[in-house]
């Protein structure tokens, strides 16, 4: 099953230069370079697991790699911080074991089937 790997390049001559590299590892029909509306140029390569690393490391090593377009927002929790909310966010947690087998029934005075 071919990995599906893709990069971002700030220009498109670099993404060029990592299409002619990857042409020498995987097929012609499985890189796709593409040009994106925020300025960079992505390049997807299919490659099966045999060879994926080494198209990695030929993405790697073009060029750096552009940062993510700036219309992205890397926001884990986008629907509190419009609504101002507080998120939970590595807060511990509470809670308390209650040692009694049938709480419930004794709050509704209900018998137990068990005797204590």
């Amino acid at each position: 099953m071919p990995t599906t790997i893709t990069q971002f390049y700030a220009s498109e001559k670099q993404a060029s230069d990592a299409v002619a590299a990857l042409k020498k590892v995987v097929r012609d029909d499985r890189i796709k370079l593409e040009r994106r509306r925020l300025g960079n140029t992505s390049v997807t390569v299919e490659a099966e697991p045999d060879k994926a690393i080494t198209a990695l490391q030929i993405l790697n090593e073009s060029s750096p790699a552009a940062p993510p377009p700036s219309g992205i927002r890397n926001n884990p929790t986008p629907l509190s911080s419009l609504l101002h909310l507080p998120v939970l966010w590595n807060h511990e947690p509470r809670v308390t074991l209650i040692d009694d087998p049938a709480p419930l029934s004794r709050f509704l005075g209900l018998r137990t089937l068990i005797k204590d």
